[in-house]
């Protein structure tokens, strides 16, 4: 067993060691073990697939983020992982912690999810037809739900539970990615809906 946790332990130290500094003073421990990503960039991975699943699983139609709260929702939440990480972080004023980087970067994360679902949805469903506009109040409830989805798994005590969700975020997060950019190459080159006609029903 103990050898299986020291290569699981290689695999997360070397794939997040990609994406995270790793800086040994911030990582979080579990059952004595470190937990190879920070507390923000674990943040970021787990608010942005939670609410990207959960916009999936909440509605089926075109995202439009239009009105002026919910931008204003948005740029607050965003904003507040600017603010623990530079002022706080890098000018000093004041000093972060565990769990100031893991919720504002669930925060932020969040906000990301919510942006790319919208506009990867504008890419499989370019007409205005069926269109859903999440008010203010939808869309800091769906940052408040990643954020608490988020702090519950971080706070699981088994480290290699918790070592095997963030890889699989990792991979669900880098997919999504690439189907991103797939969808946007596709419509680039094609100059044209990347979906047509009946997939208005389907998820995405």
């Amino acid at each position: 067993m103990a050898e299986w946790q020291s290569i699981l332990e290689e695999i997360a130290g070397t794939i997040f060691g990609l994406i995270c500094h790793q800086d040994p003073s911030i990582l979080m421990k579990v059952g004595g073990r470190e937990i190879l990503l920070c507390p923000r960039c674990m943040g970021l991975h787990l608010g942005f697939v939670s609410s990207f699943i959960a916009l999936k699983v909440w509605t089926t139609k075109r995202i439009n983020v239009v009105e002026r709260t919910t931008k204003f929702i948005l740029a607050v939440a965003l904003g507040s992982m600017a603010v623990d990480w530079g002022v706080g972080g890098h000018l000093g004023l004041f000093t972060p912690t565990t769990l100031s980087r893991l919720t504002t970067g669930l925060a932020g994360g969040s906000v990301v999810g919510i942006l790319l679902s919208s506009y990867r949805r504008s890419l499989i469903r370019p007409s205005n037809a069926f269109a859903f506009n999440p008010t203010g109040s939808q869309a800091a409830g769906l940052i408040c739900f990643s954020i608490c989805v988020g702090v519950a798994v971080a706070t699981w005590s088994n480290w290699v539970l918790l070592s095997s969700i963030l890889l699989l975020t990792f991979t669900v997060n880098v997919s999504l990615t690439v189907h991103m950019v797939i969808l946007i190459l596709r419509a680039r080159l094609f100059r044209r809906p990347v979906v047509h006609g009946s997939s208005f029903h389907r998820g995405g």
